[in-house]
């Protein structure tokens, strides 16, 4: 048995320690940890400089103490740490503890938390007991320790927290050593490669970034070399064998002195932002492809006005028995398929003047099905359906038909077969999430037109082209590639967006989304199509920079009786206006000039006289312009190219109102 520490010949505590004992008591003094030792009858024996420190409670106030509950503060109680951390009360402490020991043979330990040890300090403590017995088997005594954990539970506390946020963090993050082994994988990871952790801990990188680690882009290998950051694109295998476009950035972990143990990988997902990238990018080509094809078609139709017109005054000029009448003929209904693909280019680059209204999507398909019919066969069955109480678009009705018909012949062509086409119209509201996917679409009240078909579908590369124009997988002379690049033209023109699902041997289906109209529908102006040239009278003041089609109207409206002054540009147009002695009756103008719009022309000369009747004259719709069918009074819209019967016409009209 130990004798009591610290007890002196003249102190009459006891007698003094024996070498052997002098020796252990120096031992217990130098433990880091907190120790103090009491006998059988739980006095303390010793009371090492570690628990002094602890407790701020100096050696020989303990020593001999057989109560020393109060030394250690704990729970804000003065009961001994141990009697919390076994979970002891404290009558028979010492009995229960002993007997604890002796149930269970091993060493007692626990940890727990003290709210006040030295100074108010809070501190995590662990704590151990350790019973000893005499060479009879009967408690002889016990060892205590108690040592401050809290920096290490700081650390562990730390470590947890990032552990957390590792875990929590959208990215996928994966720590990887010197020698490539994946150490790490969080759960973004794992959901982003579609492998467990057990799959990829201990495997190299290369089972994410590809069959071989060589793969890897140059100028991350040698970053990795040189031990700095790197960011970039990498395709991700996931456990499907499918590649994903991911986003990874790489950067070196550093040991205390600087030199790499490792590393550490993200990745995030941009499969979503790839695709949105590549539908913006298809967006742009088609606006700019649209834009070239709407300029040619304005040229173009200059070109076709005159060359109709010209035939058309020749034809007139000869007689009905002449054999030459039908050879013009033929040259105008060349014309005439040559103003179809004019039509059908300036509705892809949403260049053509549409005549818009309010009407009821549903009414418009109603009244096309025979026409539908005939072209579909009889092999070819058609449903429609539309929804009770659908709602109004804004759209021009002949425009719209035109979109169903180009989708339906589409689909025929690709059930030669036979098959099922199915037209519907509902009310859907786009909302923000179909917005995240779809930039385009504003979110809102829309009326969905579907046509889908069973026919034999289209490939990813083959539907990346779909709307492009002159692209077409049909044979020569098969097909020009416009129809459904028209129906992109006519749809986005109308406000409208158009999306088509398709895969082969699975069938087609085009989704047109057009916004809603709170408006009753409207009736359409009767056509007319009477090729009737009615003569007239008046001063007509011609403003057209293109010099066949100032000769073509002079060539037609002179002889019907009118005076024309002719133009080639707005300045010259208001000069002559300004010096003629005859009062103009009405201004002809090419709406878009060089120098001067068509439209502020007709503005300048009205703001001087009031009654003055305009018509414009426009091959496609520039800037929006006559989109939305909104003329002012005393002003009418001649579509290029046109025939002479429809210039004297409208004309004729004009000046009647």
């Amino acid at each position: 048995m130990l004798a009591q520490q610290g007890d002196t010949p003249n102190g009459g505590a006891g007698t003094a320690p024996c070498a052997a004992d002098r020796c252990l008591l120096d031992v217990i003094d130098f433990l880091p940890d907190a120790t103090l030792v009491v006998d059988s009858e739980g006095r303390v024996v010793a009371w090492n400089r570690a628990i002094e420190e602890m407790t701020g409670i100096a050696r020989e106030t303990m020593i001999g103490q057989s109560d020393y509950a109060y030394a250690i503060p704990f729970y804000g109680d003065r009961r001994p740490i141990l009697v919390d951390l076994v979970g002891h009360e404290h009558p028979g402490l010492e009995e229960n503890r002993y007997d604890f020991a002796r149930r269970h043979g091993t060493t007692l330990e626990a940890e727990a938390f003290a709210p006040a040890l030295r100074e108010g300090r809070g501190a995590h403590l662990w704590g151990a007991a350790s019973p000893f017995l005499d060479s009879e088997g009967r408690p002889a005594g016990a060892i205590e320790s108690v040592r401050d954990i809290t920096d290490r539970k700081h650390i562990e506390d730390e470590r947890a927290l990032l552990l957390a946020a590792m875990e929590q963090s959208p990215d996928g993050l994966l720590l990887v050593n010197t020698a490539d082994t994946i150490l790490y994988v969080n759960n973004a990871l794992e959901k982003l490669c579609g492998y467990a952790r057990s799959e990829l801990l201990g495997q190299r990188t290369a089972k994410l970034t590809g069959s071989l680690g060589a793969a890897l882009p140059d100028e991350m290998r040698l970053a990795i070399r040189n031990g700095e950051r790197w960011s970039g694109e990498l395709d991700v295998r996931t456990g499907k064998g499918q590649l994903i476009a991911a986003e990874w950035s790489w950067a070196p972990m550093r040991d205390a002195s600087g030199n790499i143990v490792g590393s550490v990988w993200s990745a995030r997902d941009r499969s979503a932002e790839r695709k949105l990238e590549n539908r913006l990018r298809q967006a742009g080509k088609m606006e700019a492809v649209g834009r070239l094809a709407g300029g040619i078609a304005h040229d173009f139709n200059n070109l076709l006005g005159a060359i109709r017109g010209y035939t058309e005054l020749v034809l007139f000029s000869f007689a009905a028995t002449d054999p030459r009448r039908e050879d013009l003929g033929q040259v105008l209904r060349a014309s005439d398929r040559a103003a179809e693909l004019t039509s059908q280019l300036l509705a892809f680059g949403r260049r053509q003047v549409l005549q818009p209204r309010v009407v009821d999507p549903a009414r418009v398909v109603e009244e096309i099905v025979p026409l539908l019919r005939r072209l579909l066969g009889e092999d070819i069955t058609l449903s429609v359906a539309a929804a009770r109480d659908l709602w109004h678009v804004m759209a021009d009705p002949g425009q719209l038909e035109q979109v169903i018909v180009n989708l339906a012949v589409n689909a025929r062509d690709a059930m030669p077969a036979g098959g099922r086409l199915a037209v519907s119209l509902d009310n859907v509201v786009l909302d923000a999430v179909f917005a995240v996917d779809h930039p385009e679409v504003a979110p809102g009240p829309y009326v969905a037109l579907v046509v889908s078909d069973t026919g034999v579908g289209m490939d990813a590369d083959t539907l990346s082209h779909a709307f492009e124009p002159f692209f077409t997988t049909k044979g020569p002379g098969a097909g020009t590639g416009l129809g459904l690049a028209s129906v992109y033209g006519i749809v986005k023109q109308s406000g409208g967006f158009v999306y088509v699902r398709s895969q082969r041997s699975g069938g087609t289906t085009f989704t047109i989304y057009l916004p809603r109209v709170n408006a009753p529908t409207e009736h359409a102006r009767r056509a007319d199509v009477a090729e009737t040239m009615p003569r007239g009278s008046g001063t007509v003041l011609l403003a057209e920079d293109d010099l066949a089609v100032r000769e073509l109207v002079l060539r037609i409206l002179a002889p019907l009786g009118y005076a024309v002054i002719v133009a080639g540009n707005a300045s010259e147009a208001l000069t002559l206006a300004a010096e003629s002695e005859q009062s103009i009756d009405l201004l002809i103008t090419d709406v878009v000039m060089p120098d001067l719009r068509g439209p502020a022309l007709a503005t300048r000369l009205r703001s001087g006289q009031a009654d003055l009747r305009v018509l414009l004259m426009s091959g496609y719709a520039e800037d929006g312009l006559l989109t939305r069918g909104e003329l002012d009074s005393g002003v009418a819209f001649l579509a290029k190219p046109f025939t002479a019967a429809e210039l004297a016409r409208r004309v004729h009209e004009a000046l009647k109102r």
